[in-house]
């Protein structure tokens, strides 16, 4: 919880007097609820359009716009709900430059590299 100094507000009281009011404020984040084996895709592969939502996958070298039906999201990934098995290569970089059914040549995502293992102390 945090205190907000330039935050003073002063507020009428009970029987005339007159007192002042401190804002505090807090950011919570609450977890309501998990889906265990949730498909989940980088949030950046959706597209957005008005009422639609749709995805580019790769199938036989070419893109292909596939509808999909999302679910929880956090702020890297979504729940894919329906519309893809998971099996899918999915277009996420460079998804607002093709069209379904244009030629495309994908590369893999380059995969964050893992940490090193602490060293063993007395080796």
């Amino acid at each position: 919880m945090k205190h907000d100094p330039n935050s003073i507000h002063t507020a009428h009281g009970w029987q005339g007097q007159y007192a002042r009011v401190r804002r505090w404020y807090a950011r919570v984040e609450l977890v309501a609820g998990t889906h265990a084996n949730a498909l989940q895709i980088p949030i950046d592969a959706v597209t957005r359009l008005e009422s639609d939502q749709y995805v580019y996958i790769v199938q036989e070298g070419k893109a292909r716009k596939v509808p999909v039906a999302l679910g929880i999201q956090d702020r890297q990934m979504v729940e894919v709900t329906r519309g893809l098995t998971g099996t899918e290569p999915v277009i996420v970089s460079g998804k607002d430059l093709v069209t379904d059914g244009a030629k495309v040549d994908p590369k893999p995502m380059a995969t964050p590299a893992k940490p090193a293992p602490a060293p063993t102390p007395g080796r």
